[in-house]
Order: C-alpha cells, then structure tokens, then sequence
C-alpha cells in the first residue's frame, strides 16, 4: 500500500524496464506526475543509492534456495536470525525463522500471519522492509531488509555525556523527527506499533534510524485492549485496559524523548517491579531536572506527548510535526538523508567471511539449520487452523 508522499513508476525509469505491476486507487487521490526528462534532471547522486536500495528490496524474485547462511545474528524464544547472501547477486538480508513446532504448541498462529501482514504494507527509508516470505515443513521464513548498526539504547549511551546518557537537543530533534516519520507511515495504514522503545531501533552504519521487530504491531480496527508493551514505555490507557487507538505509540515517543535529554525514564526508572511501573505511570506527575528550563519548546513538546489525557495526543503525528520546537526543522533532508547523524556506529566488515563462504563447495542453506533448542513445550492442545500458512 502507497501512502502520502509514497511513489512508484521509478523502477522503470532507471533500470528502462517495462512496467510490471499497475496501481489501483481505492479513494480519491492526487498523484503528480514526473516524466523522464524530468526525473532524470533531478535525480542526484545523493538520491540514487538511495533509490537503488529501495528497488533491491522490491525484488521478490529470491527463492530460498538462492540464500547462503553467513552467521547467526541472535536468538529467540520461537526461532532465531540469520545473515543471508543471494548466491549470484551478492545482495545480503536478514532472515528471520519461526518454527512450525513453536508455533503449533504456542498457538501463534494468529500473530505470526499479523506479522507478516503488517510488514507487506510498510515501505518508508525508516522502517526496516520486509521482502518476502517462505516456508518448508520446517519453519516459515522472514525475509527481510539487513540493517547493519547498533541499538538506539546503547548508541545514545555513546555519544550522550559522559556518565549520564544526555543528548544535545540537536540530537534529540535528529532522533525525535526520524521516528514521527515512521509512525506517520504506520499511523495512515491505522497500524499502531505499540513496544516503541530504544531497544527496537536500529541506528543504521549511515547514523540514520530503522525501525525493527513488528511482533507486537497491530492493523486497528475501532480500540483494541490487549495489555502489551514493555511497561516503563506503556502509555496509561493500555495499562487501564479500557481501549487504546494509535496515540500510545506518541506517549512511548515522549518518554524516549524524555529520556534522551535526562537520562532516564519519567516513570519508575528504578523499578523492575510491571506493577510498581504501572502505578507511577498512572499517578504520578511529570517531573523535570532544573537542567530542562520550564517553558522551552522541547519540553512543551514532551509535554504533549506525555499528556495522561489520550485526547490531546489524539491529534496524531500530523500536530506534532507542526510543533513549534519543530518549526525549521528540515524533514526534507531528514528523508534524503542529507542531514548530519548524531552518531555513525562502527560495525564488522563481512565482505572476507562472505567471499570465504561462497568460495567453498559445502554451502549452508537456510533450509539445513537444526534446530536444538530443546526447551519445554507448552501444553497448549488444540487443533492446526487448516492452511494458516497459505500466504507465505
């Protein structure tokens, strides 16, 4: 699905291919036009590698035979992700992989599908895309974007100062702005993320954020009440249980925003206790450091996101772009990735483990990992919803 400010058509005119797919308005839509003398003049070297990503990640022509396993990148509870290289291409993703044992005896089938429909609707430089799916008598598979980087919890714990984690306001804006952009592009599909924390972004090797793990994302339909989140960052409609909508992900928003520029969270920072967390995040007042000047725009800003009242943050990310702490904020440059990053993590280089892999004669394809983890089951008993994975 294309959204506000979405576009299509460019594959055809950098790669001169006929068109393969035609696009279907289901409203009434404005939509510009850029011919390709036009398009051409425009496109600058700093926008076309930016294209050329995107149109790898369209191709949905891999085939899992096609996918060579590099090295593991972490662990769960239901399956685990890999780094991948395309055989011929070169191209590197990451692949998730969900167990079919795991699914069956946790009954998650209903989430895993969610999963998958969710991320099949987003495409934004933003969030991290999903390419396909597949699936064996195994595992299904999760083909996704790589994104190379380090956690937006402990890049902010590197660049902040010494001892406390602060950021500069600069770098908050930087990091505040990315994020109301990919959930602009969530929020006008009506999907609400609903774990935004640190711990769920990327910064990217450019410095720039990706938003990962879609597991708890949701398409809305009216309210949902499923008490979910990780508690320090649930807003206080969630935890009440009476329904929420889309404005608990600007509350999750706030409280990072708050946390970039203190340090710490607003609500129960030296709480492991859920319970103990749920009821400061309901009772108790916002508080600032006297480091926060009352009456500056960054924390009106928070303020607002952290409203205990939800119908203030009703207003959705639209009103918040329009905030006067981000009256000459430059969103065009944010998106070209033209502006400055805060930070740029240093990560491994592959290329030597991938030209070792590909050089040897025995090589590992997705289908061939064994599964180990002999961790009991639950004992959930029901029955197999007939072809629930009939989209994969």
């Amino acid at each position: 699905m294309i959204g506000r400010e979405g576009f299509f058509g460019e594959r055809a005119l950098i790669k001169h291919e006929l068109r393969t797919a035609s696009v279907v308005a289901c409203e009434e839509v404005a939509c510009l036009v850029l011919h390709n003398e036009d398009f051409l003049r425009v496109i600058d070297e700093s926008i076309t590698p930016l294209l050329m990503q995107r149109l790898d990640l369209q191709d949905d022509s891999v085939t899992l035979p096609q996918l060579v396993l590099i090295k593991q990148l972490g662990k769960g509870m239901f399956g685990a992700v890999y780094i991948v290289v395309h055989r011929t291409k070169g191209t590197l993703y990451a692949l998730k992989t969900v167990s079919r044992r795991k699914v069956k005896a946790y009954d998650l089938y209903a989430s895993v599908r969610l999963e998958r429909q969710v991320m099949l609707e987003l495409d934004h430089v933003f969030i991290a895309k999903l390419v396909k799916t597949f699936k064996d008598a195994v595992r299904v598979y999760f083909l996704m974007e790589l994104v190379n980087g380090m956690d937006l919890f402990d890049a902010i714990r590197k660049i902040g100062t010494p001892h406390s984690g602060l950021l500069k306001e600069c770098e908050c804006k930087f990091y505040i702005c990315t994020l109301l952009l990919a959930l602009e592009h969530l929020h006008e599909r009506s999907i609400v993320y609903r774990d935004l924390k640190p711990e769920n972004v990327v910064v990217d090797t450019t410095g720039y954020l990706k938003l990962i793990d879609f597991g708890t994302a949701k398409v809305l339909k009216g309210r949902t009440f499923t008490t979910i989140g990780t508690p320090h960052y649930m807003a206080p409609e969630v935890i009440l249980g009476k329904g929420y909508g889309l404005s608990v992900d600007l509350w999750s928003l706030g409280i990072m925003a708050y946390e970039f520029v203190c340090g710490g969270v607003p609500f129960g920072e030296d709480e492991d206790d859920p319970f103990k967390i749920y009821e400061k995040v309901l009772r108790e007042s916002l508080r600032w450091p006297s480091a926060v000047p009352k009456g500056s725009k960054m924390r009106d800003f928070t303020e607002l996101l952290l409203c205990k009242n939800e119908a203030v943050r009703g207003a959705g990310v639209a009103a918040m772009r329009k905030h006067k702490w981000l009256d000459e904020f430059e969103w065009e440059k944010l998106v070209l990735k033209q502006l400055p990053a805060p930070y740029l993590p240093k990560t491994a280089d592959l290329s030597s483990e991938i030209r070792a892999t590909l050089s040897t004669s025995n090589l590992s394809a997705p289908e061939s990992v064994q599964d180990t983890d002999e961790d009991p089951l639950s004992p959930l008993s029901h029955l197999e919803p007939e072809s629930w994975d009939k989209d994969f």
